[in-house]
């Protein structure tokens, strides 16, 4: 091809957009390491003196995070906010229904 590729820097997160994510405070066992430092950067992580850590990052409030959270079955549990541990529980629980013998 004759055309050139001039290559653009992805715009930065604007306050205003960081805005629309709520803070989601999540804890992991020490065994989902290779997970929690894939999947947050390393200013959201803190590691525990038992060696859990404790990721919090701000995230879309929606179907992706309910299916995001269920994909660690229960090697995670939400600090916070605390309502949505009731939103998680009861997509579990339609989970459940759907599939129990």
């Amino acid at each position: 091809m004759d055309e050139d590729f001039i290559p653009v820097e992805f715009p930065e997160l604007q306050d205003t957009e960081q805005n629309d994510y709520n803070k989601i405070v999540l804890r992991f066992p020490k065994e989902m390491a290779y997970r929690v430092y894939d999947e947050f950067r390393e200013d959201e992580i803190t590691e525990q003196e038992n060696g859990d850590f404790i990721a919090a990052a701000y995230m879309p409030e929606d179907t992706w995070l309910i299916g995001y959270l269920l994909s660690y079955g229960v090697y995670v549990e939400v600090i916070e906010p605390a309502y949505l541990r009731k939103v998680l529980s009861d997509e579990a629980k339609k989970i459940y229904e759907k599939y129990k013998p």
